[in-house]
């Protein structure tokens, strides 16, 4: 053991507590189970002046109740490395201790909120059997005390025992040897140019869902905002008389140019976001797996074994791919996926080798289609659609006869040509392949999307048929992972049946542990 890995057994040897501002963090951490009618409530009668002093004496009370619970909480709450074991006593009526094995540590995350950063701290979560949630989560640590326990889960994961032939090591024959982990290299890291093509390359209007709730509450802002402009106007001019007296190419150009503005700002708040949050984007291969390091405000680092990615998620949209650079994907079992935006061929490759223990080479061809049933189907159930609407207008125009419902009549009849089209080439550009090692999928409409995944990862293998598919017998088959899947639509009866033997062969014939 080396003496950096030493002087992390001995930071966590002895029982400590979190950092006295975790108190703050776990009374918030009860504040975000309430609803918010529970909080909205009691905040209008404060404000309303109708609380009385009978109810704010119960509600000094329940706060100070609230403030000395988490203080015993987090009193009761000590953590320590003992053996090959990070144990845990807490409990506030009753204690409970908690022994991890640290070979069962499959990920330790640290991250930095705004708030963690005021005070120096960190958040920790430690995910041990895979599941949706951390199993343990530290509220608020140093950086030494986490990222020494982060080293310590993957170098334990990392060591392996081996028998020396004594010839070597100069030991007795059959005695075991500590192999020290293989250093860590930087794989991936981001610049800000780089995160700047991250952020054009996303859709713009995307962006503006952060001003809905300023939307939604901004009428009263908006109509002060068009009185006081009223001031500003020629005396006799009246906006709703200028626009009537507009043209109609007038009217188009001030359409396109609100699309133009609402584009830009759109823009504008993607680069902002990218930059926030993957800025100094780092992917580091660790002596176990990868670390993803990330974010300005709020940093977070996440790290995990690579036997615990499911499957490797690449998609490119247009303008990336005019950029040359595409989203790629990790997808891990527990919390959170590691995704590295703005990933160029060198990355993928990189990444892809990983994932898949190096072999790349041993990846299936998506050369096989699926049935053009898919296409009939799609036309169909737009037809159904159309006949739905057209009737509905036809209601409508028996109902509001005032109104001229011709144009709205010519409407519907667009669906069947627009999706007969699109759903052509989404049959056409949908792919597959699978041998006994490796299913992958690629398909493409307006962007390219590829997923790869090991069969050994699969967990289930199902075939099913549907009325339509058995009419013409075919199925579509699902090869589903802890952490999602993959599937396969409108095969043939015997090519379903073979595919899901394929994978069922190589999960038998792999000897390799799927996690």
């Amino acid at each position: 053991m080396t003496a950096a890995l030493t002087a992390d057994r001995q930071r966590l040897a002895d029982p400590s507590r979190q950092s006295p501002g975790a108190i703050i963090f776990m009374a918030f951490r009860f504040l975000r189970q309430l609803n918010i009618f529970q909080i909205a409530v009691p905040f209008y009668l404060f404000i309303s002046g109708r609380l009385s002093l009978e109810f704010l004496g119960l509600g000094a009370l329940a706060l100070v109740l609230w403030l000395a619970a988490a203080v015993v909480k987090w009193w009761r709450y000590v953590f320590w490395i003992e053996g090959d074991e990070l144990k845990v006593a807490r409990g506030v009526f009753s204690l409970e201790r908690t022994a991890i094995p640290l070979d069962r540590v499959q990920s330790v995350s640290i991250e930095q909120q705004v708030l963690h950063r005021l005070v120096n701290l960190v958040r920790v979560s430690v995910d041990t059997a895979g599941s949706s949630s951390a199993e343990l989560v530290l509220d608020a640590v140093s950086r030494d005390s986490a990222e020494a326990l982060q080293r310590l889960a993957a170098d334990f994961q990392a060591s392996r025992v081996v028998t020396t032939t004594g010839a070597e090591a100069g030991e007795e024959p059959g005695t075991s040897q500590h192999v020290p982990p293989p250093p860590s290299r930087v794989l991936v890291k981001r610049t800000p140019l780089e995160l700047v093509k991250v952020g054009l390359a996303r859709w713009p209007l995307a962006g503006l869902v952060v001003l809905g709730p300023l939307v939604a509450a901004g009428a009263d802002i908006a109509e002060t905002f068009a009185e006081q402009l009223g001031g500003f106007l020629p005396d006799g001019l009246v906006v709703e008389e200028e626009l009537d007296s507009l043209s109609t190419s007038a009217i188009v150009g001030l359409l396109l140019l609100v699309v133009a503005v609402a584009a830009l700002l759109g823009w504008t708040l993607q680069v902002l976001r990218s930059i926030l949050t993957d800025w100094n984007l780092t992917v580091t291969q660790t002596a176990e797996g990868l670390r993803r390091d990330a974010g300005l405000v709020s940093r977070r680092s996440h790290a995990s074994k690579t036997r615990r990615i499911q499957s490797v998620d690449w998609q490119q949209s247009p303008v990336e791919r005019l950029l040359g650079i595409s989203r790629l994907r990790l997808q891990i079992i527990g919390e959170g996926d590691l995704v590295v935006p703005g990933a160029d061929e060198a990355d993928v490759s990189t990444l892809n080798a990983i994932a898949f223990g190096g072999a790349t080479s041993d990846s299936p061809p998506p050369d096989r289609g699926v049935s053009s049933a898919m296409v009939f189907l799609a036309v169909r159930n737009a037809a159904f659609a159309m006949v739905a609407s057209v009737l509905g207008l036809v209601v409508l125009s028996r109902l509001s006869p005032e109104i001229d419902w011709r144009w709205w009549m010519v409407t519907p009849l667009l669906i069947v040509p627009l999706q007969l089209a699109s759903s052509w080439w989404r049959w056409r550009n949908l792919r597959w392949g699978a041998n006994s090692g490796r299913i992958v999928r690629t398909e493409r409409f307006v962007g390219r999307h590829r997923v790869e995944m090991e069969n050994i990862k699969a967990q289930m293998v199902s075939v099913t048929e549907s009325p339509f598919q058995r009419r013409r017998s075919l199925a579509s088959v699902t090869v589903s992972t802890p952490e999602g899947g993959m599937s396969v639509p409108m095969l043939a009866n015997d090519e379903a049946g073979d595919l899901r033997d394929l994978v069922l062969a190589g999960i038998e014939s792999d000897s390799r542990a799927w996690m």
